[in-house]
């Protein structure tokens, strides 16, 4: 009789932490006398997951041992490595030790060690596996699942799949959103995440907002003043600002989760911050203390007296989220907020984000109408008063009539630049080289502007996109 082609022991294993300033060196220990320990049997791969995220007073391990022999034997041989505390009727588990359950002074592998699952499979998994390292799933509604409490959430597939499964299947680790730990899931409690409609109109808008940022910061350049008076393009490349750069973070997030994950936002912001992309003073300050350890909730409030700044920052790169939850606009407001918190915490920087997200998020309309549906969503304050007043000077044809009330960005704050980019649109919702001109008129901060306007608006002559600058790999837009 041949033996099966494939043989795993798997474990997950829970130690006390007894030195709570010292995890990794704790952990790396009890990593080590693992692998010596259960490398007599086989091969072996530990894991190291820091301390528990349900518990953090204990370290967490997961164990793969493929066995030099038949996986009966082996499991006989581990369980004899502590006689006693063993619970073999789990659903989950072929066995289960726990510290101090009939079992008074036993160490099973390790002196801290207070909880191991036990088991192992003699028998090839069903198929290929249908998810990959870094795909986006849904972690199945089940009873198990609800104990755990990861029951419905989005998650992220993290390493390779392993063949040992319940029922012949595979078994993931996955990441659940806002969670630091990954949890353990069989193939047959996994969906797929199809958001390819959001994605796709997230990827319009982004790179709408990235041309009209290139295009826009091109007049800043004198050799290009007599291409912007005849309201022709410069020559290509055209090169981005922090208006996409952030954006392109934003976005990330967003693919990668299906939602604003704020602590991996301000990540992404400060690991690919440019200082060469123009970002204001004191994002760069901002970015640089985050990327040094500072927390981003105490920087985003410095300013104003620890209410945060009220630029027009969170505003520039919002668009895509907009589109994104096009479909469900309560969600988009709340999404919106806190993608601006991150880095402006002022409540009229927020108004403003959720301004310009709400309008990514609406299908073209008549000017009046789709400023009303914008104001809807906006909560008291600056940026709303401005908005009303656009809605009142939707009659004015001259952009720079209407950035003489409205403001043009120069104040570089989200009142002084949302209502008019919001007016511009307004005005041309469904044509881009029209809404784009019409921002750019007014000067000001020509890039931002340019950049809310061509986010809102949409996808781009494919002749501007050919002249902008690529978007960045790590956008992952493709």
């Amino acid at each position: 009789m041949s033996l099966p082609s494939y043989r795993s022991v798997h474990l997950r294993v829970f130690t006390v932490r007894r030195f709570p300033d010292a995890p990794a060196s704790e952990s790396a220990e009890v990593a080590t006398v693992l692998r010596g320990t259960l490398g007599r049997y086989g091969a072996v791969a530990v894991r190291e997951h820091g301390p528990y995220w349900k518990i953090p007073e204990h370290l967490e391990f997961t164990v793969h041992l493929a066995p030099s022999g038949r996986v009966g034997p082996v499991l006989d041989a581990l369980r004899a490595l502590a006689p006693g505390g063993w619970d073999d009727t789990l659903e989950r588990w072929d066995s289960v030790w726990t510290r101090g359950d009939g079992n008074p002074g036993e160490v099973f592998l390790h002196p801290d060690v207070e909880w191991a699952g036990l088991t192992g499979v003699e028998a090839d998994p069903v198929g290929t596996p249908r998810y990959r390292d870094g795909d986006p799933v849904r972690i199945a509604d089940t009873p198990r699942n609800r104990e755990w409490e990861v029951a419905g959430l989005r998650g992220v597939v993290y390493g390779d799949a392993d063949p040992y499964g319940r029922n012949r299947s595979w078994r993931y680790g996955v990441f659940p959103v806002g969670q630091d730990s990954l949890v353990l899931i069989d193939e047959t409690e996994l969906e797929p995440v199809t958001d390819t409609e959001r994605r796709d109109r997230a990827i319009a808008s982004l790179r709408g907002l990235a041309v009209g940022d290139a295009l826009g910061s091109q007049f800043f350049v004198p050799e290009n003043r007599g291409a912007f008076e005849r309201r022709e393009t410069p020559p290509g490349p055209w090169e981005w600002t922090d208006d996409t750069e952030m954006a392109c973070s934003v976005f990330a997030v967003l693919d990668r989760y299906g939602r604003v994950e704020q602590d991996l936002l301000a990540a992404l912001f400060a690991e690919h911050h440019d200082f060469d992309r123009g970002y204001g003073p004191s994002t760069n300050r901002m970015l640089r203390l985050v990327r040094e350890g500072g927390d981003w909730r105490e920087l985003a409030r410095e300013a104003f007296d620890g209410r945060g700044s009220w630029g027009n920052g969170a505003a520039m790169r919002v668009a895509p989220l907009g589109a994104w939850f096009a479909d469900d606009l309560d969600t988009l407001v709340a999404q919106a907020a806190l993608s601006a918190e991150v880095t402006h915490a002022h409540p009229e920087a927020v108004a403003g984000a959720v301004a310009v997200a709400v309008a990514a998020a609406l299908p073209p309309s008549p000017p009046g109408p789709f400023l009303d549906a914008v104001l809807e969503r906006v909560p008291a304050g600056t940026v709303r008063d401005g908005i009303v007043e656009a809605r009142r000077l939707l009659t004015i044809a001259d952009p720079s009539v209407a950035a003489s009330v409205l403001g043009n960005g120069r104040q570089v704050a989200a009142h002084d630049t949302v209502p008019f980019a919001l007016w511009a649109v307004a005005r041309h919702r469904d044509d881009y080289v029209r809404a784009f001109w019409t921002a750019a008129a007014a000067g000001g901060d020509v890039d931002t502007v340019c950049a809310i306007v061509g986010g809102i608006v949409g996808e781009p002559p494919a002749a501007w996109l050919a002249a902008c600058e690529p978007l960045p790999t790590w956008a992952g837009v493709g």
